[in-house]
């Protein structure tokens, strides 16, 4: 292995990579002809979370497996970090561009979803809390909607 690799860090930066890719891919594929904007950005969410309970290893790998060595970590870490800013960089830019929201609340928003989701998701996969699909996404919809600001009636 080490004919190829440095060493073992490498190996999961590549591997984190690859999984990154692949979810990207599905992301992109499943909301093409959505316009950029807090729809999209929900929908966009909604398969982030789609992708991390259909593969909860790779979930496990990238928001719960302990990182000991962080000087040879670093950019795996940071990259794993800025993950669902880059799903919604794109959506993000575009409302900042129309003056939707101002950069405060951008960063508000990219901080909240990933907190929030990420948090979901951590419950869900490792604690089956709550333990029906259906109500975990129905309260991650919500979140994802207090998120970028829309509350509806059912939501109070």
């Amino acid at each position: 292995m080490y004919n190829y690799f440095k060493d073992l860090n490498e190996v999961i930066f590549i591997c984190v990579q690859d999984f990154m890719m692949e979810c990207e891919v599905m992301i992109e594929r499943e909301s093409t002809g959505l316009k950029p904007g807090f729809a999209r950005i929900k929908k966009r969410m909604e398969l982030f979370i789609r992708y991390f309970t259909q593969y909860p290893d790779i979930f496990e790998l990238f928001y719960a497996e302990r990182m000991n060595d962080t000087s040879s970590r670093q950019p795996t870490s940071s990259m794993i970090y800025l993950f669902t800013d880059k799903i919604i960089e794109e959506d993000v830019d575009k409302l900042l561009k129309d003056q939707t929201i101002s950069q405060s609340r951008a960063k508000n928003l990219r901080l909240s979803l990933k907190n929030s989701v990420i948090g979901l998701l951590l419950f869900y996969n490792n604690r089956m809390q709550p333990n029906n699909y259906q109500k975990f996404l129905e309260i991650a919809t919500q979140q994802i909607d207090i998120c970028c600001g829309v509350v509806s009636k059912s939501n109070d």
